[in-house]
């Protein structure tokens, strides 16, 4: 029995080792679950400060990248630009900054704004309003600025600030920026200068214009009046010449009956010599009633072709092969350019007697061109190629070839003769550049 106690009291403590070791185990259960809930925890708190790690080097990375732009983009900026924090330090500035105020680096490498203001404000015109603006402006921080600064060497700055405010209205500082405008002052007034002459320039040339326009009407109203009076002249020269031919006409027929009961020689000669006289009077009206319509209307463009056609057919040129090549050419000519061909060709019949041909083409030349009209006849001796033009040359009848020239002259146009004597007659009309073009038929 007493063994059996000792037994009892040995199973009893091994049943509170037992519950002890129970306890223990469920407690480190309980601690082990806490540990890893905690590690969990841990690990997630790790991998949270390694992505915020990551993000913040990231963001790092772009501020950098960012402060470097705006870095190069001060240095390379046209502007001086400086930027004073919100305690009047300044915070940065560029080359350009310092290169137009000639501020010394000693000055600069203090970072202080007032002893950069203060080496400022000897180079300005007016230091006073200079120093009353910065200071203005640094007072009343929300406030922008634009405006100009003169400096003492004649170089004009224009000058910008503004304020550095944050989303939340918190002040940052100031930045300002210099620009050298020296160069378009310049300009703008040399603008101005040259408006305003062009406006001078305007005004005379405006007062030139009235009295130009006042000119002109007097000229349109003396142009008028003379063309009236040469018209009523032209008239008065119809019935002048129509008259003078009427006498002339009955003159000589009463000299031709008085032939006929005339028998002495001598006076027969005379009759004949008297008949010669009234034959020239009658070549000198005839005339004289072509010339007085020279430039009596203003000169037109006329096609040279169509002129040279109208010419012949108030004449029998069958005998003579013609030879064109004008086609499309025009000439600015008095309103008589058809007598002008009407004059060479008459000269043709009249003193060419073995001619076969008439050739009329033009030549290009570098101030002009040469309308060439000729023929294969006997040609010209060189001393008359001068004479023939000549309104007494006596071999001249009806003057054509004077006349010709007269017309020609009035548009600036001028004729001489060039042909080689027994090769045929060559007639050269210069006309200027200006004077003659093309017409789409060419």
């Amino acid at each position: 029995s007493h063994m059996q106690d000792e037994l009892r009291e040995t199973y009893k403590g091994l049943e509170q080792q037992v519950e002890e070791l129970r306890v223990a185990h469920e407690t480190l259960l309980k601690k082990n679950d806490e540990l890893n809930t905690a590690y969990a925890k841990l690990t997630a708190t790790e991998e949270e400060l390694r992505r915020n790690y990551e993000e913040l080097h990231r963001k790092e990375r772009e501020l950098k990248f960012a402060n470097t732009i705006l870095m190069t983009e001060q240095e390379t900026a046209f502007s001086g630009i400086l930027v004073v924090d919100e305690n009047k330090k300044i915070f940065s500035f560029n080359h350009t900054f310092a290169d137009l105020w000639g501020i010394p680096e000693s000055v600069l490498a203090t970072r202080s704004d007032d002893l950069a203001l203060a080496q400022v404000i000897t180079t300005v015109e007016d230091p006073v309003a200079f120093l009353a603006k910065v200071e203005y402006l640094y007072e009343h921080r929300t406030e922008k600025s634009h405006d100009e600064v003169r400096l003492k060497g004649g170089k004009i700055l224009e000058r910008f600030s503004s304020p550095m405010i944050g989303k939340d209205g918190t002040y940052f500082g100031r930045v300002w920026y210099f620009l050298d405008i020296t160069a378009r002052k310049e300009a703008e007034a040399e603008v101005r200068k040259k408006t305003d002459e062009l406006h001078t320039a305007y005004e005379q040339l405006a007062a030139k214009e009235e009295e130009l326009r006042h000119n002109f009407d007097e000229l349109a109203r003396s142009q008028q009046a003379l063309s009236q009076a040469r018209t009523k002249l032209n008239v008065l020269n119809t019935v002048t010449f129509q008259d003078i031919q009427n006498a002339i006409f009955s003159l000589n027929g009463y000299r031709e009956l008085g032939k006929s009961s005339i028998t002495d020689e001598t006076l027969k000669k005379y009759a004949e010599k008297e008949t010669a006289i009234i034959s020239r009077i009658s070549d000198s009206l005839r005339f004289a009633s072509q010339y007085q319509n020279l430039g009596l209307n203003p000169p037109r463009w006329q096609n040279v072709q169509q002129a040279f056609l109208y010419a012949i057919s108030h004449l029998d040129i069958s005998p003579y092969s013609r030879n064109l090549r004008v086609e499309g050419l025009e000439v600015f000519s008095d309103p008589l350019f058809e007598t002008v061909f009407l004059a060479l060709s008459e000269n043709v019949i009249l003193h060419s007697k073995t001619a076969t041909e008439i050739s009329l083409h033009y030549q290009e030349t570098q101030d002009g061109i040469i309308l060439i009209f000729e023929d294969n006849g006997s040609g010209i001796p060189d001393d008359m190629k001068e004479m023939v033009f000549d309104r007494q040359f006596e071999e001249k009848k009806e003057m054509g070839l004077f006349l010709v020239r007269e017309i020609l002259s009035i548009t600036g146009m001028t004729i001489r003769e060039t042909g080689v004597p027994g090769k045929g007659a060559r007639f050269e009309i210069y006309v200027p550049e200006g004077g003659f073009r093309f017409s789409s038929e060419k």
